[in-house]
């Protein structure tokens, strides 16, 4: 059946994949605690990190909304918290255009960890602001009169306000007239 040399060849392939599960197996094991590594789904992870919610884009969160149900997550997002909408956005536009489907539909308890800052006051200044909040994704996302949202964060907890002057820098528009030769101006 077989000959001396697929015999060998065949020793040699178990070998080499016994070696690389060993391998890895062990490299898993040597993880330095807060090196940064790639898990088995792809993910980057922290080694040694205590379990607890995962950071997650709020994109990553509408395009594969099966993968996080029912996992709690920290994202961000253009916060609203008005009446009969109360929900997390991809982006300002998609919020003042009203695109629920890139956004997602807040619910159950809300809660402030800012500091110095009460709930009341966290409503009120991350309304139409970026925000970082935590919570529960649910897959199954419907607002007001069943509009349709990507999802649901439920068990909200606002972690931090963003102020667009934090994050983005201030841009001076240049005017046509100073514009060099050949670059728009009217020369």
């Amino acid at each position: 059946m077989f000959n001396g040399r697929g015999v060998i060849a065949l020793a040699i392939v178990g070998t080499v994949a016994a070696m690389s599960l060993t391998m890895r197996a062990m490299s898993q094991e040597r993880r330095e605690a807060g090196s940064i590594y790639i898990d088995e789904n792809g993910d980057m992870q922290v080694a040694g990190r205590p379990p607890g919610p995962e950071r997650v884009s709020l994109v990553r969160l509408i395009a594969d909304p099966a993968r996080y149900d029912g996992k709690e997550v920290v994202t961000e997002g253009f916060f609203v918290w008005a009446y009969e909408d109360r929900s997390l956005y991809v982006s300002r536009d998609d919020a003042l255009n009203f695109l629920d489907y890139n956004g997602l539909v807040l619910s159950g308890t809300v809660r402030s960890s800012c500091a110095g800052k009460d709930l009341r006051t966290s409503l009120t200044e991350g309304h139409l602001h970026f925000v970082t909040v935590q919570g529960t994704f649910h897959k199954l996302g419907r607002g007001h009169l069943n509009s349709y949202y990507s999802g649901t964060l439920s068990d909200i907890e606002i972690r931090q306000i963003h102020r667009q002057a934090d994050k983005i820098p201030l841009l001076r528009m240049e005017d046509p007239e100073d514009a060099p030769p050949g670059k728009g101006g009217r020369h």
